[in-house]
């Protein structure tokens, strides 16, 4: 709620990207939710530092992975990779299954779920977090030649949003 009211203080600090995609490994090794789903850095997965909110960056990665381990079958791989290009951190978490068309057109409404009542601020979340206090954008591609790809674009010297007047 404090994010959509614009209230939510942002912290940067130096971020390790692949420590990131590292954390996500170990938290989906051993997290009940992820059973016969494998989730994986990318080997060509870049290690740079940045700087942005590592909460909020984490809680972005970890409902981009939530939702692709969700999506995936048994015996499927997630992969998650970083790398850093024209001034860009980029970030994408990859999954094999394809998202039905009426899906991808609704994925990012604050309601919208494919999982049932009370689901559904994920995506809705990511979009909130990722443009409005990492400066950032997140976008996606998915299709029978690259399963669903998201990816998240952030800027590597991040500056703080400016705080609101609750904020001070």
């Amino acid at each position: 709620l404090r994010a959509e009211r614009g209230e939510l203080a942002v912290r940067p600090s130096e971020v390790r990207a692949l420590e990131l995609l590292r954390a996500a490994e170990r938290h989906y090794d051993e997290n009940p939710l992820s059973e016969g789903v494998r989730v994986r850095a990318a080997s060509g997965a870049q290690d740079f530092r940045f700087c942005a909110d590592a909460t909020l960056l984490g809680r972005v990665l970890d409902n981009l992975v939530k939702n692709a381990v969700e999506a995936s079958r048994s015996g499927d791989t997630v992969t998650l990779d970083c790398r850093r290009e024209k001034g860009l951190a980029l970030f994408s978490v990859k999954n094999p299954t394809v998202m039905p068309e009426a899906v991808q057109k609704q994925l990012f409404h604050g309601s919208f779920s494919t999982k049932g009542p009370g689901r559904g601020i994920g995506t809705y979340s990511i979009r909130l977090l990722t443009e409005g206090f990492l400066r950032g954008n997140v976008s996606f591609v998915s299709g029978p030649d690259t399963g669903t790809v998201f990816t998240l674009a952030l800027p590597l010297k991040n500056r703080p949003r400016r705080r609101t007047k609750t904020e001070n």
